[in-house]
């Protein structure tokens, strides 16, 4: 099951309709404005929809904002179509679009987008852990990892984005996120290892 499937969240293309226009517009607007304190009549001007047809479309601007920014993510990811996105994926993905994201942490939407986006990681997350040493894990381990390692993954992400300089290579943050993988496979091999019974 691929991720877009797991996840109905993520508004998908309408062949170039209004709220296709709208969430492509949306990136735009908050990119040049630099703060996520825009108007919905704003991104209707850029997009060329009428002001009432974006807010029947779309009520509030955070809902737009949040699904401009989860159809982009599940886009870049290629989640329609890649089941599990590497961690250097990941980091491009964020990287790349750290202008809007960076404008995204300014304002209330900041909390409600974490919330949609880990919603949307998290299933990903899951399927990575359960790769690597599910064979050695139950369920419910798989799922309180899958918690921590999303949580942390996403403080990471963001404070890249806040604090590094626009000019800050991929793979910087790239290796960040690659510690957290490797910290928790060396944490759960060591668990493993002291659960084996002694032999005599």
């Amino acid at each position: 099951m691929y991720a877009t499937q797991a996840n109905s969240d993520v508004p998908e293309r309408d062949s170039g309709g209004p709220r296709d226009s709208l969430l492509s517009a949306a990136i735009g607007v908050v990119e040049r404005a630099m703060t996520s304190a825009v108007s919905i009549e704003e991104i209707a001007a850029a997009a060329g929809v009428e002001a009432d047809v974006a807010s029947t479309l779309y009520p509030s601007v955070d809902e737009l904002l949040i699904g401009a920014a989860l159809r982009m993510c599940a886009e870049d990811l290629r989640l329609a179509t890649i089941e599990v996105p590497t961690v250097s994926a990941y980091a491009r993905h964020f990287a790349g679009r750290r202008a809007f994201y960076r404008a995204m942490r300014i304002g209330p939407v900041a909390q409600k987008l974490d919330a949609r986006m880990a919603e949307l990681m998290a299933p990903l997350i899951s399927l990575q852990i359960g790769t690597l040493v599910g064979a050695h894990m139950s369920e419910e381990a798989i799922r309180a990892l899958t918690v921590e390692v999303t949580a942390e993954a996403f403080e990471i992400t963001n404070g890249w984005i806040v604090k590094s300089d626009d000019d800050a290579p991929v793979e910087s943050l790239y290796l960040e996120l690659e510690a957290i993988v490797v910290r928790r496979f060396d944490t759960v091999r060591d668990l493993q290892r002291d659960a084996r019974p002694l032999e005599d």
